[in-house]
C-alpha cells in the first residue's frame, strides 16, 4: 500500500487528527484575520485639532540612520525631538545636535527602556511618539495615529513595513509576515480590544498614561512589558493601519534568529511570568478582554508551538514514514491557504513567488526555534544574558 492510498483509506475524523494541529494553528489566526480586513474597513478615528508631540529616540551608534529619521520626524510636524545618545561612540549625538533636537549624551550604554525614561524627563508635550533610529515615519503618520487616540486610549501602534523588503531571502520572509502579522492580525486584535503590543518601533503614547504606570521596564521586551502595564492601569490600546512608518530587519539568517529568540524568549518572561495574574478572575485586577489577550497570546505562542514535537512523535507513531507524505501534504495546503491570506491583505505581487519559501521556513525553522526558546527561557531564564540589556543594567530585569 502506497502512502497514498494509507491516506485515503482513513476516515475523516482520522485525517481530522492528523492534520489538527495545522489547522489550529493556521486557519483561525491567520484566515480569520484576513477575512476580517478584506470586509471591514479599517477605523480611521476621529481628527483631533492641533495637539503638540514631542518625540523620543534612543539610539546606539546609529550615525548612518538618525538623520533621515529626524528628517521624517520634521514631516510629520513633531514639535520636540529628543534624540538619547546612549553610549554613542560614532557622531550619533553630533549629527542630532546640528539637526536641532534636544541631546541627551549617556556616557556608557544602559539600553533602550533605561535610555527613554531618561528621555521622557525632558519631554515637553503631552503626546509622546517613540520611533527606533533606524525607521523612518511616512508623511501624515502622526495624524493617523492621533485620531485614534481617544479617551480613555494610551497608546496607539503604527502599521509597519519594510524598508529593506527584498534585500535578502530574510528580509522577504519577514516582508510577508510582517504583512500578516503586523497588518490583518493588528487590525483583528484592535477590533476586538486584545491588542497585546505596541512595537518597539514606532508607537505613540499618552504622556499622562506612561507617567501613570512609570514609564519603560528593564526588559528585553519593554514594549510588550509596556502595553500590558498600560493594559493593567485601564488604559485602552489601537493600531492605527493608515498610520505607517517603515523599518529595517535583520537581512541574515543569523541575525534574524538572534532576534526571534529575545522574541520568543518574552513570551515567557512577560505574559507567563510578569502578568499571569491577568489570567486569574479573582484578582482584584481582573478584567476580561486582558485575559483574552493573555490567553490569545499564551495558547498560540506557548502552548501550541510545544505540543508541536510531541504532535510529530505521535504522528510518527501512528503512520510511521508516511508521516512524511502527511507533512509534505500539509506543507502544500498552507502554501495556498497562505497564498488566498496575502491576497486578501493585497500582498505585492513581487512577493507572492515566494510564499512556498515562507511557509517553509515558518514550519521548519521558525516554529522548532520557538520551542528551542520557550524551554530555554523557562530552564535558564536565556533572557537575562541577552545583549539588548548591557551587562551593568541587567540587576535591574524584573
Amino acid at each position: 500500500m502506497t502512502p497514498l492510498d494509507l491516506l485515503f483509506a482513513l476516515g475523516q475524523f482520522e485525517l481530522i487528527q492528523l492534520l489538527f494541529l495545522a489547522v489550529l494553528l493556521d486557519i483561525p489566526r491567520y484566515l480569520i484575520a484576513a477575512l476580517f480586513v478584506a470586509i471591514v474597513p479599517p477605523d480611521k478615528g476621529t481628527p483631533n485639532g492641533p495637539v503638540q508631540v514631542s518625540a523620543l529616540i534612543s539610539a546606539h551608534n546609529e550615525e548612518k540612520s538618525i538623520l533621515a529619521c529626524l528628517q521624517a520626524l520634521v514631516a510629520n510636524h513633531v514639535d520636540q525631538i529628543v534624540v538619547i545618545a546612549d553610549g554613542c561612540t560614532d557622531a550619533t549625538a553630533e549629527i542630532a545636535r546640528a539637526f536641532g533636537a534636544v541631546v541627551i549624551e549617556l556616557p556608557e550604554r544602559v539600553g533602550k527602556p533605561n535610555a527613554l525614561n531618561i528621555g521622557l524627563k525632558e519631554a515637553l508635550h503631552p503626546v509622546i511618539v517613540v520611533v527606533d533610529a533606524d525607521t523612518l515615519l511616512e508623511p501624515n503618520a502622526i495624524n493617523h495615529a492621533l485620531a485614534l487616540l481617544g479617551p480613555g486610549v494610551g497608546g496607539v501602534g503604527l502599521r509597519l513595513r519594510l524598508r529593506n523588503e527584498i534585500v535578502t531571502l530574510t528580509t522577504t520572509y519577514q516582508a510577508i509576515e510582517y504583512r500578516v502579522m503586523f497588518s490583518a492580525g493588528r487590525r483583528l486584535e484592535d477590533a476586538l480590544g486584545i491588542l497585546p503590543n505596541i512595537s518597539g518601533a514606532a508607537g505613540l503614547f499618552r504622556r499622562e498614561a506612561l507617567a501613570q504606570v512609570g514609564g519603560w521596564d528593564c526588559e528585553v521586551a519593554e514594549d510588550a512589558a509596556l502595553a500590558m502595564k498600560l493594559r493593567d492601569a485601564g488604559w485602552r490600546l489601537r493600531h492605527a493601519d493608515a498610520a505607517t512608518a517603515a523599518t529595517l530587519v535583520p537581512e541574515t539568517v543569523t541575525g534574524l534568529l538572534l532576534q526571534r529568540l529575545r522574541w520568543d524568549s518574552s513570551v515567557v518572561t512577560i505574559w507567563w511570568r510578569k502578568f499571569f495574574f491577568l489570567l486569574n478572575p479573582a484578582s482584584r485586577r481582573f478584567r476580561p478582554l486582558n485575559l483574552l489577550t493573555s490567553l490569545d497570546v499564551l495558547v498560540f505562542n506557548v502552548a501550541f508551538p510545544l505540543i508541536l514535537p510531541f504532535y510529530i512523535w505521535w504522528l510518527w507513531g501512528r503512520v510511521g514514514s508516511v508521516s512524511l507524505t502527511l507533512l509534505a501534504a500539509v506543507l502544500v495546503a498552507l502554501t495556498v491557504i497562505n497564498v488566498v491570506i496575502l491576497m486578501l491583505v493585497r500582498l505585492p505581487l513581487r512577493l507572492l513567488p515566494y510564499v512556498p519559501y515562507h511557509v517553509v521556513a515558518q514550519n521548519l525553522l521558525m516554529r522548532p526555534l520557538r520551542v528551542i526558546a520557550l524551554l530555554a527561557e523557562f530552564v535558564f531564564s536565556i533572557s537575562r544574558y541577552d545583549p539588548y540589556i548591557p551587562k551593568n543594567q541587567r540587576d535591574k530585569l524584573t
